[in-house]
């Protein structure tokens, strides 16, 4: 082969390597001009009465499993219905019943990579499971009357209300919620409640605002939701020496004391439910229990007449929000911190009117007295309350007290509404106070009353006609905790 040839060879390999790399350059210059191109979500699933209103369209037709939904487009699901809506990064949002959603911006950034989902949920509830965001500059939002919620990877639920109340439940991850130009962090197993017009609302275990309980009177309530795979549905289980069960939540019902005491657990399937029926039945008879829909009811003492009308309306299928059911109790929880040092774990309330503080404390050996003589003397009646811990509760634990406590860093803080005058309370709290035995300190500009009892430490503040109290064997977190509630 002459020079020439191999010259000319030479030539048409790097023209053959160079040309695409030139061609590439040249199409990246002029296809980026526009930085976003237009991107779509297609419908993958759909379940009963699921409509769409397109683009240049004021008529609503029925969705179409395949179709894809642009910027601009609606769609809603009837009673009974439900649709799953999938995005091209492999994010997902499922529309429960009477649920709709207009999507505001599905976008990719062509030059960055970064992709854009804005969607604005005008009511009803959705279930979202987002992949984790790379890119630090990519999106995904959901824009409700009250409130927007954005992700960079995780699982979460948003109801809206019909009057805008919007719910935002965290099962994994981190859910930043901004309303009212101010902005939280709600992590995985709490849920914030924001009010239109509001902002962020406080954080309370996952579910518990919204939790459905039967239909009958209580005098003490309340509330566990399980992170995750939690091993223990109650302390009674824990004393059978039962593994795993996978529990989701239980929430327990109280009448007079804990001798008229009903509870339900639910749990990710129908298999872990039943094993746990039949662990408890095989340590002796129940007095009345119910397994079905992945749940466990259990009555201890169906004998009483208290416990037939509950077991009537768990039968019959009875439930009521808690929210609407105890309305007054419930407005005590929009006082509860927004940004708390410890995670939320389990809330609920209690009528002092029963007995249900005493034969707690005395059921768990966690000495309660002292602390609902703090709450006669303020003259509550009735109080919600919050448990926070420093760790998941992944037991827990048969007694409370001694090292079990501490070591969970566990704070419980109740907040109630005096029933004297904002002006009364003011001339009869430090004596009040000083009568049953506190001491009083003034701690980061905040009037505290401290009482020391069996290596506990209970505070007390108060803010108009609100009490708040913190019981804990760690007094840093206690007054951390009490703290934030004036934040």
């Amino acid at each position: 082969m002459t020079v020439n040839k191999i010259n000319s060879l030479r030539l048409l390999l790097a023209l053959l390597l160079i040309l695409p790399l030139v061609f590439g350059i040249i199409w990246f210059k002029y296809s980026s001009r526009t930085s976003f191109s237009s991107l779509s979500c297609v419908i993958t699933q759909i379940t009963g009465n699921v409509t769409v209103r397109y683009t240049n369209s004021t008529d609503w037709t029925q969705a179409i499993v395949g179709n894809y939904l642009k910027a601009g487009e609606r769609i809603k699901t009837g009673a009974s219905s439900l649709a799953l809506l999938t995005f091209s990064e492999g994010s997902s949002v499922e529309l429960r019943a009477n649920t709709e959603i207009d999507v505001k911006e599905i976008s990719v950034d062509s030059q960055k990579g970064s992709t854009y989902v804005s969607l604005d949920q005008i009511v009803g509830k959705t279930l979202n499971r987002v992949e984790k965001l790379i890119d630090t500059n990519s999106q995904f939002e959901i824009i409700t009357p009250s409130a927007a919620a954005g992700v960079r990877g995780t699982t979460y639920t948003v109801e809206v209300l019909a009057e805008g109340t919007t719910f935002v439940t965290v099962t994994d991850g981190t859910v930043r919620v901004t309303a009212e130009g101010t902005t939280i962090e709600v992590s995985a197993g709490e849920e914030s409640v924001i009010y239109p017009g509001s902002p962020p609302g406080r954080l309370l275990p996952a579910g518990f605002i919204s939790n459905k309980i039967p239909d009958v009177t209580l005098k003490g309530y309340y509330y566990y939701y399980m992170i995750q795979e939690s091993p223990i549905i109650s302390s009674y289980l824990m004393q059978l020496g039962i593994p795993q069960l996978n529990a989701t939540s239980v929430q327990v019902w109280f009448a007079n004391d804990v001798s008229e005491m009903g509870w339900a657990a639910d749990f990710t399937n129908q298999a872990d439910a039943s094993k746990a029926l039949a662990l408890m039945t095989s340590s002796g008879p129940l007095g009345w229990s119910l397994n079905k829909d992945n749940s466990l009811y259990v009555v201890n003492d169906a004998s009483t007449e208290w416990a037939t009308s509950l077991t009537t309306a768990i039968a019959l299928n009875k439930m009521v929000d808690s929210a609407s059911r105890f309305s007054d109790v419930m407005g005590y929880f929009d006082y509860f911190p927004s940004k708390p040092p410890l995670a939320p774990q389990i809330a609920g309330f209690i009528d002092l009117s029963g007995n249900v503080v005493d034969s707690i404390g005395n059921l768990v050996g966690f000495p309660l007295t002292d602390f609902k003589s703090a709450l006669v003397s303020a003259k509550i009646s009735k109080l919600a309350f919050v448990a926070y811990s420093g760790q998941a509760l992944s037991t827990i634990p048969t007694v409370l007290s001694g090292s079990n406590a501490s070591d969970q860093s566990l704070c419980l803080l109740g907040v109630g509404e005096s029933s004297y005058s904002s002006i009364l309370l003011s001339l009869l709290f430090d004596q009040e106070m000083s009568d049953v035995g506190f001491s009083k300190v003034n701690t980061g500009g905040i009037t505290i009353y401290e009482l020391s009892f069996d290596s506990s430490i209970l505070l007390i503040a108060r803010q108009g006609s609100m009490i708040f109290m913190v019981t804990s064997q760690d007094k840093g977190n206690a007054e951390k905790l009490l703290l934030s509630c004036f934040k």
